[in-house]
């Protein structure tokens, strides 16, 4: 960082054009020429305000993918921001509670999910693949999901199970149930949310 960022607070957009935007810069990406100046800032200043949840070392790694993956036949333009959204959701996914997809658990998808036991699935799907599990034919995506989470969930009750008898349970098998419950708890806090929102409508009804 240079002095006057470490005299002054760097913005969350500083940030992200420090270790994005700017590289990507001085290695040669750019827009195509005779091209809109407001909307080409515009352009990258939503891109700033949409990857600065991502940690610096997943910031370097997307300005990498940018400068391997321009656009053009030269590869110097900027690429897509779908393509460039989705390689940093690829990299850090967003916490599913900052996205609008925190809404779907909030409504009665939320409280569906808690009635079958898959809550902890359907959080992670949404966090992974950004939207909903398929109901309408087949999901490979989703089975192989709830295969692998219904395999953890039994290893969290027995872990519990063994503790309850006195067992000490391995670093391996705490780390594992602190996870669970940590998504658990996370998923359970945007259904709770949704049900408080719910009560409140229907006070003001």
């Amino acid at each position: 960082m240079t002095e006057e960022q470490t005299t002054t607070a760097e913005t969350k957009r500083g940030r992200v054009r420090r270790l994005v935007i700017h590289p990507c810069q001085e290695a040669g990406i750019r827009f195509p020429a005779r091209t809109d100046e407001a909307k080409n800032r515009a352009f990258l200043a939503r891109l700033c305000d949409e990857l600065d949840y991502l940690t610096d070392q997943h910031l370097t790694q997307v300005a990498d993918w940018i400068t391997r993956n321009g656009d053009g036949s030269a590869r110097c333009f900027w690429p897509a921001r779908a393509g460039i959204l989705g390689t940093a959701h690829r990299y850090q996914p967003r916490l599913l509670e900052e996205t609008s997809l925190g809404g779907y658990l909030q409504s009665r998808a939320g409280e569906d999910a808690v009635a079958r036991g898959d809550l902890v699935e359907v959080f992670l799907y949404l966090e992974k693949h950004l939207r909903p599990p398929r109901k309408d034919g087949p999901d490979p995506a989703w089975d192989l999901l709830r295969g692998r989470i219904a395999e953890v969930r039994r290893e969290v009750i027995l872990t519990r199970d063994r503790a309850a008898r006195g067992f000490t349970p391995n670093a391996g098998e705490r780390r594992q149930v602190e996870w669970f419950e940590g998504v658990e708890a996370r998923a359970m806090a945007l259904v709770e949310a949704g049900r408080a929102k719910r009560d409140g409508q229907g006070e003001a009804a």
